[in-house]
């Protein structure tokens, strides 16, 4: 889900959260905030696009941990160390289907029977923005 949309859910419904549910920085909270903690850098602070297409994983998690590995590559080949994350979400790739007929056929008639089914392919599309962070404001774990 991208976070406009969980954000445009709440407002419509803002009577079902509590107030401390989320909040929203000012223009002046998010220069402050960007400042003291990351640094973009021309060709950093580039945002990034990926999917997961064409990579050996099968459920959602190991979708989902291939984009992320991609967006880091990414954003290393930039000389960035970070990412924002901005959204991970499904998105259709293709299909795939499959059929199965029988007929026969005598004198002047003819029968004919068949059956099939299709299934929708999807894969996980993520971006972000990547980032640097200087090495004295990464906090120690």
């Amino acid at each position: 889900m991208e976070t406009r949309v969980l954000v445009q859910a709440v407002k419509r419904n803002i009577d079902r959260f509590p107030d401390d549910f989320m909040l929203q920085l000012t223009t002046q909270e998010w220069a402050a905030l960007r400042s003291q903690s990351v640094i973009l850098k021309p060709g950093r602070g580039q945002h990034l696009e990926t999917s997961s297409k064409g990579a050996f994983a099968f459920s959602a998690q190991g979708k989902t941990d291939a984009v992320m590995e991609r967006l880091k590559g990414k954003a290393a080949k930039l000389g960035a160390n970070g990412i924002l994350l901005e959204g991970v979400g499904d998105q259709a790739g293709g299909s795939v289907g499959t059929g199965f007929a029988n007929a026969t056929a005598s004198g002047h008639s003819a029968t004919a029977f068949g059956i099939g089914n299709s299934a929708t392919l999807y894969h996980k599309k993520g971006n972000g923005l990547a980032i640097y962070v200087e090495p004295d404001q990464v906090a120690s774990r």
